[in-house]
């Protein structure tokens, strides 16, 4: 296959999907990167001179058959600003490549159009009670998102709310939009500012519950070492411990982390 016959996948949904589908089929190990759109057929070419992913389904299952690295290359649906965005994914490190372990520290982190360039916006991890690859929203992005909609919510400002709602790269929303019309029984759009945010306000509180649930709440207790007292909690993330010189402090201190957390975790 020449480099002028790549396929190209028509969504950033097509895209991830065949990401995630490579990762699940044993190519752990990648690169992000971009390149310029109209050297994007030189760059194409040199990557399957190098590292052979333009090949058939056939030749990668002799190479890997016979312990050879084998690799592919997914490109964006398009380019934007000049730039095209690109990963490469292998079965084992690459020679002359930077690449990452998907297991590693650093999750593969797949790009989105915002603010005027290519941006991390998506991260593939392992779901550790399923045991299955699944796409999340960066926490930065996540966070960006709620943020902006509790200030176009709290500013009475509904059409920069339904506007933030409906665009496509805001994914994270639309559950919030189903749990307006759940709770009121109408249309999103048919709803007041003040419902929004008590929709949001239930969406958070809910949050909190399902969370509390599954790592269940910080606790306080005197500081067996020494004079104050300290208060914990085992995720989610890593173990937290605070101390403090009086109970209820340490316990603000650790519930005030805890709750955070628990709202940042995508």
């Amino acid at each position: 296959m020449r480099a002028e016959d790549y396929r190209l996948y028509r969504s950033q949904t097509a895209v991830m999907a065949a990401i995630r589908q490579a990762v699940i089929a044993g190519y752990r190990y990648y690169l992000v990167a971009t390149t310029p759109e109209e050297k994007v057929v030189g760059a194409v070419t040199k990557i399957n001179e190098r590292h052979r992913v333009l090949i058939s389904p056939e030749a990668r299952r002799a190479r890997r058959e016979a312990g050879l690295p084998v690799a592919s290359l997914f490109l964006g649906p398009e380019p934007r600003g000049g730039v095209w965005p690109y990963v490469l994914v292998a079965t084992r490190r690459l020679e002359g490549e930077e690449m990452r372990s998907v297991e590693g520290k650093r999750p593969l982190q797949w790009v989105a159009w915002r603010k005027g360039t290519w941006l991390p916006t998506y991260e593939l991890r392992k779901d550790p009670d399923t045991d299955r690859w699944t796409w999340h929203l960066t926490q930065d992005f996540y966070r960006e998102l709620l943020e902006e909609a509790l200030h176009h919510t709290r500013t009475g400002n509904w059409p920069k709310l339904v506007a933030h709602l409906k665009t496509e790269e805001h994914p994270v929303l639309r559950p919030i939009a189903l749990h307006v019309m759940g709770l009121y029984g109408r249309p999103a759009h048919e709803t007041t500012p003040e419902e929004w945010e008590e929709a949001l306000l239930d969406a958070i509180a809910h949050r909190i519950t399902e969370k509390w649930d599954r790592y269940g709440a910080p606790s306080a207790a005197r500081d067996p070492q020494g004079e104050g007292y300290i208060a914990s909690f085992e995720g989610p993330g890593d173990p937290v411990t605070v101390k403090a010189e009086t109970k209820r402090k340490a316990y603000q201190e650790a519930r005030k982390l805890w709750i955070k957390r628990l709202l940042d975790e995508p």
